[in-house]
C-alpha cells in the first residue's frame, strides 16, 4: 500500500509552459482522503513552492532547494547549510566561467548580481524572494545553495567546478542550464527518508516522479520510482518505471492508476 508521493515540480509535475493541470490540487486532495501524503520535491526556493501550491499550501509537505529545507506542517525540520569559509572562493571560480550567473540562496531570500532581464526571468521562475546585490561576497545570510546559471549548456559549468569542488561539496546538473551545489550530505532522496519516518512510510509503501538526475537519490528511495518521459536516459535507467511526459501530465495519470484508480 502506497503512503507517500514525492513528486519534482518542473519538467515532471507541470507542463513546458510552468503550468499545473487544474486537477492537481484536486487529486492530491483525494489521495490525502486515503491518508496518502504528498510532498513536492524541487530545486525551487520553499516560497515559490508555496505560491505555486498555494491552494493547498498547508496540506503538504515540501523538500525545497533539492533537499536543503524540509517543511512539514508550516515548520522547518530540517536545514543544512553551508560551510562560510567555502563560499568566497567558489564565487571567484564561477565569476572565471564565461556566460554563468550564480545565485547564493538562503531559506527566505536569494542573491543574484545581475539585472539582465533575460537572466531574471529565468530566475524568478525558481526564485520568488530575490534580491539583487552588488556584490554577493557581501551576502551575510546563511547560505544553503549555490545554483549556477550558464546562458548555453550546465555541462560547462559542471566540467569547470566539479573536478576542484566535489571534495567539498555536490554538484548536480539539475537541467539543460543549471548546475545546484550544497553540502554532500543534502539530497532530495536525504530529505525523502526523513519525511518517510514521519509518515511511517518506507521504501515499499514510496511512489516518487522526477526527470532529472537531482532526481535520482528520491528515486532510490522508492519501490515505485518513476522518470519522465522527457527525462534523459540516464536518468531513466535508475528508474523502476516510465511514466508519460509531463507535458501529457503523466505524474496524475499514475497517480489515477495506481492509487486513485
Amino acid at each position: 500500500m502506497i503512503k507517500l508521493v514525492a513528486s519534482d515540480v518542473d519538467g515532471t509535475l507541470v507542463d513546458g509552459q510552468g503550468k499545473l493541470h487544474p486537477e492537481t490540487f484536486d487529486v492530491i486532495q483525494k489521495m490525502h482522503k486515503q491518508d496518502v501524503r504528498f510532498v513536492v520535491a524541487s530545486g525551487r526556493q520553499y516560497q515559490s513552492l508555496r505560491n505555486k501550491f498555494a491552494p493547498i499550501a498547508d496540506e503538504i509537505a515540501y523538500i525545497a532547494e533539492n533537499g536543503a529545507v524540509v517543511v512539514l506542517d508550516g515548520e522547518e525540520i530540517h536545514k543544512s547549510v553551508i560551510e562560510p569559509k567555502l563560499i568566497p572562493e567558489f564565487i571567484q571560480d564561477v565569476r572565471r566561467i564565461e556566460n554563468t550567473h550564480l545565485v547564493l540562496c538562503s531559506k527566505d531570500c536569494a542573491y543574484i548580481e545581475t539585472d539582465n532581464l533575460a537572466v531574471l526571468k529565468e530566475m524568478q521562475i525558481y526564485y520568488a524572494n530575490l534580491e539583487i546585490v552588488e556584490d554577493l561576497t557581501d551576502v551575510e545570510a546563511e547560505v544553503i545553495k549555490l545554483s549556477v546559471m550558464h546562458m548555453e549548456d550546465s555541462e560547462l559549468t559542471y566540467a569547470g567546478l566539479e573536478p576542484k569542488w566535489k571534495q567539498h561539496l555536490t554538484l548536480v546538473i539539475t537541467t539543460p542550464l543549471w548546475v545546484d551545489v550544497y553540502n554532500q550530505s543534502t539530497s532530495k532522496g536525504f530529505a525523502l527518508k526523513k519525511l518517510q519516518e514521519h509518515y511511517g512510510a518506507n521504501f515499499d509503501s514510496t511512489m516518487v516522479f522526477g526527470d532529472y538526475f537531482n532526481d535520482v537519490s528520491m528515486m532510490k528511495e522508492a519501490k515505485y520510482s518513476y522518470a519522465m518521459a522527457n527525462a534523459p536516459a540516464g536518468v531513466k535507467d535508475e528508474a523502476t518505471y516510465e511514466a508519460a511526459s509531463n507535458e501529457e501530465y503523466g505524474v496524475l495519470q499514475v497517480i489515477y492508476d495506481r492509487i486513485l484508480g
